[in-house]
């Protein structure tokens, strides 16, 4: 009787054209996710070339002594990227990048899966959500991004794992259209994944938010490096800078207590007059001559 059903040729002309299918759109979503990730790559110089910032990082840069101060252009940047509002640089990492927040009737976690012109997918950008005000009056103003593994976005942050480079490199500079901000960090550590000012209902509690600095400044977390000579007020405000672990179930976070014009002052005479001034005031202003180079891969 005729064998009426597959042979071994068929079959395999059949699974290699299955074979075959899988690898073309693999290769294809490859290719595209390569080209989404080299249009933002792009478009994050551009914006660094907008704002006016030098991107290159000294890997034998010595150790950081005085805060840097710039100056940024926030109206050549909003005209193009409307949702820029602050900017942040974190010396001897590869952060230096526009803080975005979404508008309204967008989603608040808008920017951690959309880019700079809007399209879906990694890397993201670097964002607050609505919660926060865009003036970093709160207690805790908390910045999201991605830990990329070329270190760009905040993938760069895990360098403060290490004791040496956490002690050395102990500033976080946050500029808007209206001040520069200096951070002293005093931890670095993996957490949870708990949101922070939900869980600690805002800190309206002045004793909670004591609280909580206490338990960060004392942590003895997964890779965690702390200041504990540091100490608090009520009136404080601190930064925090949230990235991914390696994990769905934690965050590394970097978290600096703001400091006033007189703490500023005392680090040098170059920052003296620097701290809570029109971005305009800055001492340290970038040439448009500087040439901006590239980062990451």
């Amino acid at each position: 009787m005729e064998n009426k059903g597959f042979d071994k040729d068929s079959l395999y002309r059949i699974v290699s054209m299955i074979f075959g299918t899988i690898f073309m759109v693999s290769f294809v979503m490859l290719i595209l996710h390569f080209m989404l990730f080299k249009k933002n790559d792009e478009n994050l110089k551009d914006v660094q070339k907008i704002a006016d910032v030098d991107t290159e990082v000294e890997e034998d840069e010595a150790e950081e002594t005085t805060p840097l101060l710039k100056t940024i252009d926030f109206s050549a940047l909003q005209e193009k990227y409307p949702d820029i509002y602050a900017w942040v640089y974190v010396p001897g990492t590869l952060v230096n990048y526009p803080i975005l927040q979404s508008g309204e009737d967008v989603d608040t976690d808008y920017y951690l899966e959309h880019n700079l012109d809007g399209t879906a997918g990694l890397p993201g950008c670097i964002y607050t959500q609505k919660v926060n005000s865009k003036d970093f009056t709160d207690r805790d103003t908390i910045v999201y991004g991605h830990n990329m593994r070329n270190d760009t976005m905040f993938g760069s942050l895990h360098n403060y794992e290490d004791e040496t480079f956490f002690n050395e490199h102990p500033y976080i500079y946050i500029y808007t259209p209206k001040q520069n901000l200096v951070y002293q960090i005093f931890a670095a550590y993996a957490s949870d994944d708990k949101l922070i000012l939900d869980y600690y209902d805002y800190f309206q509690d002045d004793a909670t938010f004591l609280g909580y600095l206490d338990d960060v400044q004392h942590n003895t977390s997964l890779k965690s490096n702390t200041n504990q000579e540091m100490q608090f007020t009520v009136e404080d405000k601190i930064l925090t800078l949230s990235t991914c672990n390696g994990s769905s179930s934690t965050r590394y976070l970097v978290i600096g207590r703001l400091l006033s014009d007189a703490e500023v002052s005392n680090l040098g005479e170059e920052t003296a007059d620097s701290v809570q001034t029109e971005a305009e005031n800055a001492l340290h202003i970038m040439s448009g001559e500087e040439q901006v180079n590239e980062q990451g891969e």
